[in-house]
C-alpha cells in the first residue's frame, strides 16, 4: 500500500475501530443491564409493583433484541435500541417512585461514550440534550409526586441497587477502556518499531536490537554478523511494473528472508530496497554461507505481479561485529563489501576486506 492510500483508508480504518470499540462496549452493557433487570422483574413482582415488573419485562427483551442485532452486526439499531430503553425505563422508574429512587442515574454512564464517540459538536448536542432531560425529569416528578409509591425499606433496596448497578456500569466502561487504551498502547509500540509495508523491523528496532548483540559480544566474544543486503536492480521493477509491483517484490522478498532465517537472527527493512540482518554467534564462514543460501532463495523465488511471475537476485555484504562497534561503522563495512559484489556482477556475496577478502561466493 502506498503512503497515498494508507492515508486515504485511515480515516476508514478509525471508524470502523471506533464501531469496533461502541459495539464491544454496547454489548457489556446489554449483559450488565439483563442481570438488573431480571432482578428488578423478580423484586417489583414480590413487592406487588405489577406495572413496574411489566416494564422489566420489556427491558429485558429489549436488550436480548440488543444482542441479537449486535450478532448481526446492526450497531446502529443497537445503540438505538439501548438509548431508547435507558431514557424510557429512567422516566417510568423515576415518575414511579421518585427522584430518591435512583433510576437517573442510568443515563450518566452514557455521557464518556458519546463524548468519545462522536465529533465535538455533536458530542456537546447530546450531552446538553440529556442534562435537559434530567432537568426536565426532576421538574416532573417534583409537581407529580411518584405515581406508584412503595414501602421505605423497598425503596432503601431500590436505591442501593439503583447506585450498585451504576457502578457497575461505570466499572464495565471503565474496564473496557482500559483494555482499549492497553491495546492500543501494544499497536503503537508495534508501529514504531515495524516496517508498515513489509512488517519487518524497522531501523529504530534494529538499533535497539543492536545494542543488546554488541553488549553480548563484548561478554562473551562470541562472533557475530551483519549482513547488508539490496535487491539487485529493484528500480526497473518500479519503472516497468509500477510501484504496487514494486511493493509486492519487497513484501515477498521479506516474507522470504524473515521465514528462511533463525529465530535468534534479526532482519529489518534498512531503506527502500535494503535489508539489514543480524547473525548472533554466527563465524565469519557460517554467515556467508548462510547469505548464500538466501541469495539462491531470491533468485528462485517467482514473485505473481499482473498475471505474470517477476524474478530476480540481490547482492550482500557481509562484516563480523567488532567489541567496539558503533552501528553507522559496522554498517559501513558492509556497504563497502555490498559494493563490491554489485562491482563484481551483482548476485553474489562477499565479506569486507578487513574479515574475509577471500570468502566471496559467486553467483549461481
Amino acid at each position: 500500500m502506498s503512503i497515498r492510500e494508507a492515508r486515504a483508508d485511515a480515516p476508514d480504518n478509525l471508524q470502523r475501530e471506533a464501531k469496533s470499540v461502541l459495539a464491544t462496549y454496547v454489548a457489556r452493557v446489554a449483559r450488565v443491564a439483563l442481570l438488573v433487570d431480571g432482578f428488578y422483574l423478580l423484586f417489583f413482582w414480590a413487592v406487588g409493583s405489577f406495572w413496574l415488573s411489566v416494564v422489566n419485562v420489556g427491558s429485558l427483551l429489549t436488550y436480548a433484541l440488543v444482542l441479537f442485532l449486535l450478532s448481526r452486526r446492526r450497531l446502529r439499531w443497537a445503540v438505538i435500541l439501548v438509548w431508547a430503553e435507558v431514557l424510557l425505563h429512567v422516566v417510568f422508574g423515576t415518575l414511579a417512585l421518585g427522584w430518591e429512587a435512583g433510576f437517573h442515574y442510568f443515563v450518566l454512564p452514557f455521557l464518556p461514550l458519546v463524548a468519545i464517540v462522536e465529533s465535538r459538536r455533536r458530542a456537546v448536542a447530546l450531552i446538553l440534550l440529556v442534562v435537559a432531560y434530567l432537568v426536565g425529569l426532576d421538574v416532573a416528578v417534583s409537581i407529580t409526586g411518584p405515581l406508584a409509591p412503595i414501602g421505605p425499606a423497598p425503596m432503601v433496596i431500590v436505591k442501593w441497587f439503583n447506585i450498585i448497578g451504576f457502578v457497575a456500569v461505570l466499572a464495565v466502561l471503565a474496564r473496557h477502556y482500559r483494555a482499549q487504551i492497553a491495546a492500543a498502547r501494544v499497536r503503537l509500540d508495534r508501529m514504531a518499531l515495524t516496517d508498515a509495508l513489509t512488517r519487518l523491523p524497522n531501523r529504530h528496532h534494529f538499533e535497539q536490537v543492536w545494542l543488546h548483540e554488541v553488549a553480548r559480544h563484548r561478554r562473551t566474544g562470541s562472533p557475530a554478523c551483519l549482513v547488508l543486503l539490496d535487491l539487485d536492480h529493484f528500480k526497473r521493477i518500479n519503472d516497468q511494473h509500477g510501484h504496487a509491483a514494486g511493493d509486492n517484490v519487497l513484501r515477498a522478498r521479506a516474507v522470504l528472508l524473515r521465514s528462511a532465517l533463525r529465530d535468534v537472527d534479526t532482519v529489518a527493512r534498512w531503506g527502500g530496497e535494503e535489508f539489514l540482518i543480524l547473525m548472533p554467534e554466527t563465524p565469519l564462514r557460517e554467515g556467508l554461507q548462510a547469505c548464500d543460501r538466501l541469495r539462491r532463495a531470491i533468485e528462485a523465488q517467482e514473485v505473481p505481479v499482473g498475471g505474470q511471475n517477476l524474478q530476480g537476485t540481490a547482492s550482500f555484504g557481509l562484516t563480523l561485529i567488532e567489541a567496539r562497534d558503533a552501528l553507522p561503522s559496522a554498517v559501513s563495512r558492509a556497504d563497502a563489501a555490498l559494493y563490491r559484489s554489485k562491482q563484481g556482477g551483482r548476485n553474489r556475496v562477499s565479506a569486507d576486506g578487513d574479515s574475509a577478502p577471500d570468502l566471496q561466493p559467486g553467483p549461481a
